[in-house]
């Protein structure tokens, strides 16, 4: 058995990501014939900024819960623009990276083959936040690690 290394177990359904916010995006809008959904620039109302996101509309539709489907945001095809329903939606990204410092609240445990592992279940938390975690204060800056040729994984919901 190796004591220097701990497995984290997630239960998706029940551990709760607290993360940091990485970035504002803003005028998220619907392009029906690229099929996609679209943002960009630095402010509100900055359309001419807009590109493609490739996993956005999968992602918004998988997470709004029905609350703001994509069929009722701004179309940057035909009248969308024009007409009195625009309405360009923001959003603020929190992405866990690479060699972030994490703090991880769940109940430890020993296997059955000797190794550890942290369940994150019930009321457990992954977090990257400082007034989450305070104790994240005390980690030294990672060596940063490119991030080419990582893998961006996308969140889906728990089935």
């Amino acid at each position: 058995s190796n004591d220097s290394e701990v497995t984290v177990d997630v239960d998706q359904s029940k551990c709760k990501l607290v993360l940091d916010a990485t970035e504002k995006i803003f005028n998220i809008v619907r392009d029906d014939d690229a099929g996609c959904l679209k943002s960009g620039g630095t402010g509100p109302g900055q359309f001419s900024k807009v590109l493609p996101r490739p996993h956005a509309l999968q992602f918004w539709a998988d997470f709004n819960n029905g609350t703001d489907p994509p069929s009722r945001m701004t179309a940057v095809s035909g009248s969308g623009m024009n007409c009195g329903l625009n309405r360009p939606r923001e959003a603020t990204e929190h992405v866990l990276k690479l060699n972030d410092a994490v703090a991880v609240i769940g109940v430890i445990r020993k296997t059955s083959e000797g190794l550890l592992k942290i369940d994150a279940g019930e009321e457990s938390i992954i977090t990257n936040s400082h007034s989450v975690a305070k104790a994240l204060k005390l980690i030294p800056p990672a060596v940063p690690v490119s991030e080419e040729g990582a893998d961006v994984l996308q969140m889906r919901p728990h089935e």
